[in-house]
């Protein structure tokens, strides 16, 4: 079983909207991540590295596996996903290897393999999601204040 789920599947299983249960799990301090699955080997993305400087280049060395979005990047996925646009197109995320380096990464066109997940144990910490009973709201006005 994967330690990650999709973030889409989460929403439909609580009947809420993909925006608010990103929102949710960012306000917990939780992490959202892209998911690229299998269906490619390595994809072509943009990469900044500081050591060669602030600039973007092209580069083959993003492999299939689960990568956390940057804060800025997560806050903009959220802005989309409540627009209905689930693109991923200059997403910021970071890949970092086993030798410590790190790298961040982005995608200069929307890919439809990749998808936005979170893991399991951070949608545990989701509270209950709001119910709405069949019975009828009356709202009843507050009596006017007196001067």
């Amino acid at each position: 079983m994967s330690k990650f789920v999709i973030l889409e599947n989460v929403a439909d299983e609580r009947g809420e909207s993909n925006a608010k249960v990103a929102r949710t799990l960012v306000r917990l301090g939780c992490d959202l991540y892209l998911h690229l699955d299998e269906s490619k080997g390595l994809r072509t993305c943009e990469v900044q590295y500081e050591v060669l400087g602030e600039g973007w280049s092209e580069t083959n060395i993003v492999t299939p596996g689960y990568f956390p979005l940057l804060p800025e990047s997560t806050t903009e996925a959220i802005k989309r996903i409540s627009n209905n646009n689930f693109s991923i197109e200059g997403l910021i995320f970071v890949n970092k290897f086993e030798d410590g380096k790190t790298f961040k990464l982005k995608f200069f066109k929307d890919d439809s393999s990749v998808s936005i997940v979170a893991k399991n144990s951070d949608v545990d910490l989701l509270p209950p999601p709001f119910e709405i009973s069949d019975r009828t709201c009356v709202n009843v006005p507050y009596p006017a204040r007196k001067k």
